[in-house]
């Protein structure tokens, strides 16, 4: 009797575990589903604003190409500089989804984490580096932004550098003076936090040229004689929070035009 009693205790304790474990993973996967729910939700936001930044403030002429290489925008810089004084140009990437505004302040930390609009965004803004002149006139001007898992802001320089994408070869940056800088893409780079272009940047033509060769993934030839000013954009190596690891793209200036 006291047998029987015993297992049938033990079989009702297995009984009472199987529930427990199934309750406990139907939680788990309820909280996993609510989470992917949220951040669908944030990624469609992000999408939404940026469709929304550019119906408002970007005009596409389709029938006035410049130079042959892209389709001409322009750009209602009145309203969006109404909007927020803190941008300063307009980058597009013909063959990416690269096409939104950029921002400078003197503070790298500013847009990092909040959008146009000076609001919280987790896929932050577009930015010129903070000790970097907002006019391009410099030897190099970096431009930073998040690598998205939707495949926004700066998520195409992370695929680029990893040759899920191909044939991408100039960066257009507009200014509010309407001038049009034009950079062929020359040097496709893996580099982490610790490169000197963070730390220590070159100060010559030839630094960046010998920079370029640290962690070359692919490269293009050009004129390195009329080489005189060079753009770099640079974002995380991957989706996580703390990696060290950047994807970096250099280009080099090959003409200006004033719209």
């Amino acid at each position: 009797m006291a047998k029987r009693a015993s297992k049938s205790l033990k079989a009702g304790l297995i009984r009472k575990s199987k529930y427990s474990i199934l309750i406990v993973i139907g939680i788990i996967y309820l909280y996993t589903a609510f989470r992917l729910i949220i951040i669908g939700i944030g990624y469609a936001q992000i999408d939404h604003f940026i469709e929304q930044i550019q119906n408002n403030y970007l005009k596409i002429i389709e029938d006035n190409p410049v130079n042959g290489l892209e389709r001409y925008f322009r750009i209602d810089w009145d309203g969006l500089l109404a909007r927020n004084n803190n941008v300063v140009g307009w980058i597009y990437v013909p063959g990416t989804n690269i096409n939104l505004p950029v921002m400078h302040t003197n503070n790298n930390q500013r847009y990092l984490n909040t959008d146009v609009d000076g609001n919280q965004s987790r896929s932050g803004s577009i930015f010129v580096q903070a000790n970097n002149n907002p006019n391009f006139n410099e030897l190099n001007t970096i431009l930073h932004g998040h690598n998205m898992q939707n495949n926004t802001m700066f998520s195409a320089v992370h695929r680029i550098a990893t040759r899920e994408i191909t044939d991408v070869n100039y960066i257009y940056i507009y200014l509010p003076n309407n001038v049009k800088k034009i950079y062929q893409i020359v040097s496709i780079n893996r580099i982490y936090t610790d490169n000197a272009l963070y730390q220590n940047p070159p100060i010559s033509v030839e630094g960046y040229f010998e920079l370029m060769q640290k962690g070359k993934v692919y490269s293009s030839s050009f004129n390195r004689a009329e080489a005189r000013k060079f753009i770099t954009l640079s974002t995380c190596g991957s989706t996580s929070l703390n990696s060290a690891s950047r994807s970096v793209i250099y280009g080099v200036l090959i003409d200006e035009i004033v719209l």
